[in-house]
């Protein structure tokens, strides 16, 4: 029904990868599912939401190049490996994708949006549920902060975190690196108003 990998089939795919000598440092896993999935299904029926899905997998098989890959992990989630030079193109494209469903002789435009957690792989990581867990982490953050997840990774780059620091558990950071991350979630946050104690402490 879908053209693309499965779980066991993503965790396969790496593991070819890794056999042949290919190296991830440079690559971000997202984890992603479609914004009001469940309204889109309402709205167009459950069999032409199945065509929604269609269309993401058609759309993804056709954006991703080369050795970027991705999977369905269930519903409307989707796991995705991404080289992070491509990254946020990729994102961007994602959400600005239509979706046209055809009913009762006339067709309706689907505008589709996603909810996403990006993860960058560390060198030291061999396991696909460890970094989907932690894409997966990283998506309920944005979610429950109410945060553009990649949005969030593009202000800690402009606050001079380096990838290097992104990969390293918050407790193994500097004082006034921590400082910068609760600034970046803070302005990644909508608010008619934001007001700061000492920001700039530690900085």
């Amino acid at each position: 029904m879908y053209e693309c990998l499965n779980t066991n089939g993503l965790s396969e795919t790496f593991k070819q990868y890794k056999q042949a000598g290919f190296e991830f440092t440079d690559y971000a896993v997202v984890f992603m599912n479609v914004c009001k999935f469940k309204a889109i299904n309402e709205k167009v029926g459950f069999e032409n939401g199945n065509k929604v899905l269609r269309f993401i997998v058609s759309s993804l098989n056709n954006m991703l190049t080369g050795d970027e890959f991705f999977a369905r992990i269930g519903g409307d989630n989707f796991t995705l490996f991404l080289r992070q030079e491509n990254l946020q193109h990729r994102l961007d494209a994602l959400n600005s994708m239509v979706c046209m469903i055809p009913i009762d002789g006339r067709t309706i435009p689907v505008e589709l949006n996603f909810r996403m957690g990006v993860y960058p792989i560390a060198p030291y990581m061999t396991d696909t549920t460890e970094m989907v867990e932690n894409a997966s982490i990283a998506y309920s953050f944005a979610r429950e902060s109410g945060i553009d997840e990649s949005l969030f990774l593009a202000m800690l780059a402009k606050l001079d975190v380096s990838k290097e620091q992104m990969e390293k558990d918050m407790s193994a950071l500097s004082a006034g690196q921590k400082k910068k991350v609760l600034l970046a979630r803070s302005i990644c946050q909508p608010k008619h108003l934001h007001i700061w104690d000492e920001p700039m402490n530690h900085i």
